[in-house]
C-alpha cells in the first residue's frame, strides 16, 4: 500500500510538471519615436506661450497630426506648488556637531571657542538627556557641511557631519 502512494504522488508530480512551450513568434517590434516630445522644443514653446497673454499654451506636436494644448490653469497649478514650496521652512538637511557629552559647562565653553572660530556660524546647544550637543549650521548640502566641518576640524576633534532637520533660510534660496 505504501508503494502504491508513493507511486501515485511521483507520477502526479510528474504529470503536474510538464513544461509549457514557449510561443514560437517573439519578432514584434514596433517604433514609438515619433509619438516621443522632444524637450528642447516644449521648453521653447511652453517659455513663448507663456509670456504671451493667451489662455490656451501650446505643447508639442504629436506625430505631425494635432496639436494638443494645455491651459493656463496648468500654470497657476504650478505657480500654486511654488508658492506652497516658498512656505518651507524646515527640511532634512546637515549640520556639524562638535560636542556630545553630559558636561553642561564644557558644553558652554566650546559654544564659546566655536564662535571665535566662526563667528557668523549659527551655533546651538541641544539638551538630549543625559547628554548636552553643540551644533553649527543649518546646510542642506553635505558639500556646504564639509566646508564648515574642515575649517573646525583642528579644533575639534571629534566633530561630525549628521543628518539633521534643518532651517531654510528662504532669502538665500528664493530670490525673485
Amino acid at each position: 500500500m505504501k508503494n502504491w502512494l508513493i507511486l501515485a504522488v511521483s507520477s502526479l508530480a510528474f504529470v503536474a510538471c510538464k513544461v509549457e512551450q514557449p510561443v514560437a513568434n517573439l519578432n514584434y517590434s514596433e517604433n514609438l519615436t515619433k509619438y516621443r516630445l522632444r524637450y528642447a522644443d516644449t521648453v521653447l514653446q511652453l517659455t513663448e506661450a507663456k509670456q504671451t497673454s493667451d489662455k490656451t499654451i501650446p505643447v508639442a506636436d504629436l506625430a505631425n497630426s494635432k496639436d494638443v494644448s494645455q491651459t493656463a490653469e496648468i500654470w497657476a497649478l504650478l505657480d500654486k506648488i511654488a508658492e506652497t514650496n516658498k512656505k518651507v521652512k524646515a527640511t532634512v538637511g546637515y549640520r556639524v556637531q562638535i560636542y556630545s557629552a553630559s558636561d553642561r559647562i564644557e558644553a558652554y565653553s566650546t559654544i564659546e571657542k566655536a564662535r571665535k572660530i566662526l563667528p557668523d556660524e549659527k551655533i546651538e546647544l541641544e539638551y538630549q538627556a543625559p547628554s548636552y550637543k553643540v551644533k553649527i549650521g543649518h546646510y542642506l548640502t553635505r558639500v556646504e557641511a564639509y566646508r564648515t566641518f574642515k575649517l573646525i576640524q583642528e579644533s575639534f576633534s571629534e566633530a561630525v557631519i549628521l543628518n539633521d532637520k534643518v532651517t531654510i533660510d528662504l532669502e538665500k534660496y528664493y530670490k525673485d
